[in-house]
């Protein structure tokens, strides 16, 4: 699995993906990521699809797995992903239609007018 998921997306900060989309496999692909280069080391901002609360996780020392985080950055890095959440949920939904390309592009446009 080369291709970013939907649903995850990478940032400077963190990681950001759908709880419907952080499986075994997308878990797997971010270890990967991570071992990859060192300046991929960073949290995992897992937004819930239905409630849209964020939650935290960080890779253990050897980039097995991942434990939960609950410390002050990475609460405010939650809140700033916890305000574009419903965005985020909407974006992927569109991307995983059976709509046209073209279609899909002027639907995510609108979500950001």
């Amino acid at each position: 699995m080369d291709k970013y998921p939907v649903g995850l997306l990478a940032r400077t900060q963190y990681f950001r993906v759908l709880k419907s989309v952080w499986n075994n496999e997308c878990q797997k692909f971010v270890l990967d990521r991570m071992k990859a280069s060192t300046g991929n080391l960073k949290p995992v901002i897992i937004v819930n699809d239905e409630t849209k609360e964020c939650t935290c996780v960080i890779p253990n020392e050897n980039l097995t797995g991942f434990n939960k985080a609950n410390d002050t950055h990475t609460k405010i890095l939650c809140m700033k992903v916890h305000t574009i959440a419903d965005y985020m949920i909407k974006k992927s939904r569109i991307q995983l239609s059976n709509k046209s390309i073209s279609q899909k592009q002027k639907e995510i446009d609108k979500l950001i007018e």
